[in-house]
């Protein structure tokens, strides 16, 4: 006698368990449909087309006026003018010219940094100490650099920074240079010191989730084409890549309060 494996008129075990298969797969579908939505409801991406990035920051933050996104380049200390553009965001509540926290991403049309200047970035204390010597220019000190790290999948260059100014007092940075096949594109998270405890954790995802178009991704070139690079550039490349974001900010932070009149000054 043969078996019936129906489990109903006309529905056999197999196509009962692809059915529930099925049942599974669109109950996680919406599940991650859901959990997609609900997280797009605390962000908001903002991008560039012009420049093949995009930036997610969580809602309740704002695209700042190009005008004063570009008081944050110091143009005299770039080799030619029209090499860097600047966009800014800002909380939707700030209300003053400019108030923390801060993100700034700053991208240089540049030429492309060679590898092996990339490989000095993979290794900890020649990193350390490039970091420290081009950041000495502009006065930070060596205690202030806090931490440094390089993801050598993303070409991602981090830093920690504590600025102190006459003016501002002390600022902290979380600063990820991203080196791409036309220069670089900077990210510049900026909190006052006592508020950065409060922004780390937006500030490292914001990093973290940024996004470049594959069009300008860092390529390896040929072993010849490496040979070819002079190190004279990779110097020179190293002062005009890392600098400027700090070289903005303190000009930035400097313009303003320079202008603010004190109480104690009337």
């Amino acid at each position: 006698m043969v078996r019936s494996n129906q489990a109903g008129p006309g529905l056999s075990f197999i196509d009962l368990r692809i059915c529930t298969v099925a049942t599974v797969l669109l109950s996680l579908a919406s599940f991650y449909s859901f959990a997609l939505d609900a997280d797009s409801t605390n962000s908001i991406r903002f991008e560039s087309k012009e420049d093949h990035f995009a930036v997610t920051l969580p809602v309740g933050w704002k695209e700042m006026e190009p005008e004063l996104a570009g008081a944050f380049v110091d143009r005299a200390r770039l080799p030619k003018p029209g090499e860097i553009k600047a966009y800014g965001y800002e909380l939707a509540s700030a209300k003053g010219l400019m108030e923390t926290p801060v993100v700034v991403v700053q991208v240089l049309r540049l030429a492309r940094i060679p590898e092996r200047f990339l490989g000095v970035l993979s290794n900890k204390e020649l990193r350390r100490k490039a970091v420290c010597d081009m950041l000495k220019r502009e006065g930070v000190l060596e205690r202030d650099i806090l931490d440094t790290g390089y993801n050598t999948n993303r070409q991602l260059l981090r830093m920690s920074i504590i600025k102190v100014d006459p003016h501002a007092g002390r600022l902290r940075a979380l600063n990820g240079i991203l080196f791409t096949d036309t220069g670089s594109i900077n990210i510049l998270c900026l909190a006052k010191a006592e508020e950065f405890a409060a922004w780390s954790g937006p500030f490292d995802k914001i990093l973290e989730s940024f996004y470049i178009d594959p069009a300008i991704r860092y390529r390896p070139r040929a072993a010849e084409a490496i040979a070819a690079q002079s190190r004279a550039r990779e110097s020179y490349f190293l002062i005009i890549t890392i600098a400027p974001p700090l070289i903005g900010l303190i000009y930035f932070f400097c313009r303003r309060y320079a202008d603010t009149v004190r109480s104690d000054e009337i």
